[in-house]
């Protein structure tokens, strides 16, 4: 099996997305809070708890199309806390430093039929490569 991330362009250049990610000020506090909330890392939306993450694994990457031609990168999130379940991935062109994030959840309903999330039940193929 071929490697995934080959590219035509020169290998010794680095690509933005393939750089250490640094944020461009310091991470703003957090006013305290009574209870839940993302200062403490998770919030709850009503039976359905959410936490931030910024930091991922490479599932996929092209080099090729997307702006400036430097392709595109699909990643996982990493680092997710116990019970949580991923709510989707994330990908971003090249030409950019990494910066973004997704949420994960997990369901703290009372309720097991009504509950915030449920398992998929089916998929549907919608791109191959």
């Amino acid at each position: 099996m071929g490697n995934l991330f080959s590219s035509a362009t020169d290998e010794s250049e680095s690509l933005p997305i393939d750089t250490t990610f640094k944020l461009p000020s310091p991470i703003p506090s957090w006013p305290p809070v009574a209870g839940d909330g993302f200062a403490s890392g998770i919030i709850d939306l009503g039976g359905l708890k959410v936490c931030l993450i910024s930091s991922f694994n490479k599932v996929w990457g092209t080099h090729e199309g997307g702006p400036d031609d430097l392709g595109v990168t699909f990643f996982e999130p990493s680092q997710i806390p116990l019970g949580f379940l991923m709510l989707g991935c994330y990908s971003q062109p090249n030409n950019r430093a990494l910066f973004g994030w997704v949420l994960v959840g997990k369901d703290d309903s009372s309720t097991n039929t009504n509950g915030a999330l449920k398992e998929p039940i089916d998929y549907t193929l919608v791109w191959k490569q």
